[in-house]
């Protein structure tokens, strides 16, 4: 099969439909091989996706002025994100 037909918004010859007329829905399982997403705030959670924080955080463009990247309090303490992305995979791993 064609991949560009996968698409959801294309259309043979026709340019691309702007972002505000394509859904993001549409699109997930063309992109990620499933649908996802939630259906209410009380359901259960049955798979995530999540990123370890890493060297990234410690950018030198943005510690030329980090109030620009929303940091007021300064540089990022990048062991403590980490401990707290550990801790917060680790409980989401105990509920299963």
């Amino acid at each position: 099969m064609n991949k560009l037909n996968q698409i959801p918004s294309y259309q043979k010859g026709m340019p691309y439909k702007p972002i505000y007329e394509t859904d993001f829905l549409d699109e997930l399982k063309v992109n990620w091989g499933e649908e996802w997403g939630i259906k209410s705030a009380f359901g259960k959670i049955r798979k995530i996706m999540v990123y370890r924080p890493g060297e990234e955080q410690k950018d030198p463009l943005i510690a030329k002025d980090y109030q620009l990247f929303n940091l007021p309090e300064g540089p990022t303490d990048l062991a403590k994100l980490q401990e707290q992305h550990d801790n917060f995979v680790a409980i989401l791993k105990a509920e299963g």
